[in-house]
């Protein structure tokens, strides 16, 4: 599962970097599952504060480039492994900062320095989740709490099934007989970005990437 390609790679990045950030989940109001209390954005800084005596390993994945990273996180009192994606907009702020000196703008420059200079766990800005149990799970225990997905759909890079249910931003992964779950991936619909959002931006600026 460390390597494995998730269909949220590409589909929600970080405010301020693409304007993609609800290509799989935008209904306006629903609240997503939040797995562990990882929230959209929540920097690894904070999800360290969260599991302090949690392992953290980086994973070179292949989809990882300079603007992302993908870490697994395991220890006492986390069942099985996580996998959280990150955004990274250190390469975005020194191309801004580049840019901003170029137009003669240096308060524009020295902040977005200030943004190119900050540590590892600061920049880094979940995107997504996944949950890989030590065993399977049933599926109806997924089915039981979320509803029965219309279809049982297959992944473009490896044809593994899947059941989604877009309106929690849940993905199950499941065995080639449909009956168990063997990962869990989290998303986020609108809902969380747009309050994530209003933590950190000005609610003009959220109103923008988050309009309904």
């Amino acid at each position: 599962m460390e390597n494995s390609y998730s269909i949220f790679a590409t589909g929600i990045v970080r405010l301020g970097s693409c304007a993609l950030c609800l290509l799989f989940f935008s209904s306006p109001s629903v609240r997503a599952e939040i797995y562990q209390g990882i929230e959209p954005e929540a920097t690894l800084r904070e999800i360290k504060a969260r599991f302090p005596n949690a392992d953290y390993k980086p994973v070179n994945a292949a989809w990882v480039t300079a603007d992302k990273a993908f870490y697994r996180i395991t220890g006492t009192g986390l069942v099985g492994e996580l996998y959280v994606a990150f955004y990274d907009d250190r390469p975005s702020s020194f191309t801004s900062m580049a840019d901003a000196k170029a137009a003669g703008n240096e308060i524009m420059a020295k902040y977005y320095l200030a943004q190119w200079e900050k540590g590892t766990d600061e920049s880094l800005a979940t995107q997504w989740v996944r949950w890989v149990p030590p065993s399977a799970i049933p599926v109806e225990r997924f089915v039981g709490r979320y509803g029965k997905p219309l279809k049982v759909e297959f992944n473009d890079s490896d044809m593994a099934p899947y059941y989604q249910w877009k309106d929690k931003g849940v993905l199950a992964s499941l065995t080639d007989d449909f009956k168990m779950v063997v990962s869990v991936e989290y998303g986020f619909t609108k809902a969380e970005w747009f309050a994530s959002c209003k933590k950190k931006y000005d609610l003009k600026i959220c109103e923008k990437f988050y309009s309904k």
